[in-house]
């Protein structure tokens, strides 16, 4: 995550990132743990380790979808922003056991950014 989904990502970057993701999140799976769930610390450490890849693959997986630059988002491979009137949030939910994304337009009920090429009011 550090490498490849950090502060400058890249298209390449991200997608190598998911392929690792998934052998980890396979590896879990196939690995078994003895005893009893219920007061097992290794069970406990199974599950967080799950669920913190599953996260790894929702933020990449995100990150993979937007494009453009926005906020602490820097893709190496698009550094521009796109125009701020047009900005979507970045919706992932899981659907089947994976990360889906969605794009949803930014609500802007009280004031609206100006049209793409008119900000700091140059034309």
């Amino acid at each position: 995550m550090w490498d490849q989904v950090g502060i400058v990502r890249d298209a390449a970057g991200l997608a190598g990132a998911l392929a690792e993701l998934e052998e980890i999140g396979a590896g879990i799976e196939a690995t078994g743990v003895g005893g009893e769930p219920l007061y097992n610390p290794t069970w406990q450490d199974r599950l967080n380790l799950g669920n913190q890849v599953l996260v790894a693959r929702a933020i990449a997986t995100a990150a993979l979808a937007r494009t453009d630059s926005r906020g602490a988002h820097y893709r190496a491979d698009d550094p521009a922003a796109g125009p701020l009137d047009q900005t979507t949030h970045t919706v992932v939910r899981l659907e089947s056991g994976r990360p889906a994304v969605g794009l949803c337009p930014v609500a802007f009920p009280l004031l609206r950014p100006p049209p793409a090429g008119r900000i700091g009011g140059a034309a």
